[in-house]
């Protein structure tokens, strides 16, 4: 009977060394991203065309354990278009709009930083569901100039903050150390600078690839 128990013991014992072995299955990673970004910013298209645009960068995670990580991403966002010009006239102290003409060109970038948390489901050893949320920062950049040349408008802006939340679904292959993955989030962002008054962020849907330097948890 002692010998039973003992057997059974030592079976409990090793069955959580090995459960242990994996919960501690960790890795840094580094990733690169491409997609769209739907801008929140007020009458973007009617200087740009669009609300939408191509992004791409690039991230890292810093595992905290095998399902944490501190996470960081970096998009650039970038658009050219042509300056609307409005003509207004006064009727009775009223600003009534005459007319609109598109002349001119202008260019929009736009740097998005995030840094926070990732959390990770193992939904089988193929597939991992995350949720991401933390700290937005960001940088913008507009020029705008007329027929001439002449620059009508330059802004440069930082310190742009506010927060994002998002999800992602990672396809994992066996022990490869690559790993592909379609991430949507949603920044959110005031800013401090000029005309610049609102919401500076927007829908980032961004499909990417990631690299992990050592073994991590699957399941």
């Amino acid at each position: 009977m002692q010998k039973k128990i003992l057997i059974f013991v030592l079976i409990i014992i090793s069955s959580l060394s090995i459960f242990a072995q994996g919960e501690n299955l960790k890795s840094v990673f580094l990733s690169v991203h491409s997609g769209i970004f739907l801008t929140s910013i007020e009458d973007f298209d009617k200087t740009y065309d669009s609300q939408l645009g191509l992004v791409y960068g690039l991230g890292i995670g810093l595992p905290l354990s095998a399902r944490s990580y501190l996470y960081g991403k970096a998009t650039y966002f970038s658009k050219s278009g042509t300056p609307l010009i409005q003509t207004y006239n006064f009727e009775n102290g009223t600003p009534v709009l005459v007319s609109e003409t598109r002349e001119g060109s202008a260019s929009y970038t736009q740097w998005i930083f995030n840094g926070g948390f990732l959390y990770n489901f193992f939904l089988s050893r193929d597939w991992t569901f995350g949720l991401n949320g933390g700290i937005t920062y960001s940088t913008i950049s507009e020029e705008q100039k007329n027929n001439s040349g002449t620059v009508s408008l330059s802004v440069d802006g930082s310190g742009i903050f506010g927060f994002f939340i998002g999800g992602v679904l990672e396809k994992n292959f066996n022990q490869s150390p690559f790993s592909i993955f379609i991430e949507p989030q949603f920044n959110f962002s005031r800013s401090d600078v000029l005309r610049y008054v609102g919401n500076y962020g927007g829908l980032n849907l961004n499909v990417g690839a990631r690299f992990y330097f050592k073994e991590r948890r699957l399941e």
